[in-house]
């Protein structure tokens, strides 16, 4: 089912958009909640895909972002292509990685013993949050989200909350290290799924990443 083409909806249908590429991405460093803008590649990548969306007549009802700035720099071109506002909420900012946020990658993965970020009680840098605290914020975004009235939704937020949100959608619980599974969302990959009030079931629609547009459109 092609995303926002369904007419006559009678159930939530929600694309997980993670944002484009940020300069944090670019550069290597971990970035949680620190504000990190778009990189140059990752604002042509978010102005693509809005103006894909408007070519293919793709339409949402509501558009909720989370309050980071590359989320927003990311939802910005859409809303303008598909005319619509952006609702923010602040429960799908990205997780917390406390002091460990704005470190280079090369550095952290040097640290002995190493981080273990997959340990489901141990809050990450110190006063981050552990993969516990953060599958509980992706419930919380999740009641949200099928509390609203039906309809078409994007959701633009990160990696991080965007994994714990399939987790809670699938029932599976942070499990540690090596024990859970990991939903890849590359720069600017989205995950459609639908879910029916009145049966309470969710349906996957499919993954998208960039280079599957529509199977020829390539961001580079």
């Amino acid at each position: 089912m092609p995303i926002g083409k369904r007419s006559g909806l009678d159930m939530h249908d929600f694309v997980f958009l993670r944002h484009a590429e940020s300069e944090g991405n670019a550069q290597g460093y971990l970035q949680g909640q620190i504000d990190s803008p778009l990189s140059e590649r990752g604002i042509s990548q978010a102005a693509a895909l809005a103006e894909r969306w408007k070519a293919l007549g793709v339409t949402f009802d509501h558009l909720i972002c989370s309050p980071l700035l590359r989320a927003r720099q990311t939802a910005s071109p859409i809303a303008e292509a598909l005319g619509m506002e952006i609702e923010i909420e602040p429960l799908l900012a990205e997780r917390s990685f406390g002091e460990l946020e704005g470190r280079a990658f090369i550095d952290i993965n040097q640290v002995q013993p190493p981080i273990d970020f997959s340990a489901p009680f141990v809050r990450v840098g110190e006063t981050g949050e552990s993969q516990v605290d953060l599958y509980l914020r992706a419930c919380q975004v999740l009641q949200k989200l099928v509390n609203l009235p039906q309809g078409r939704y994007l959701i633009v937020a990160h990696g991080s909350i965007l994994n714990k949100t399939m987790f809670a959608i699938l029932g599976i619980t942070p499990q540690g290290h090596g024990r859970s599974p990991t939903f890849h969302f590359d720069n600017l990959s989205y995950a459609h799924l639908t879910y029916d009030v009145a049966s309470l079931r969710w349906r996957w629609i499919g993954f998208t990443s960039p280079e599957q547009w529509d199977g020829r459109l390539e961001v580079k």
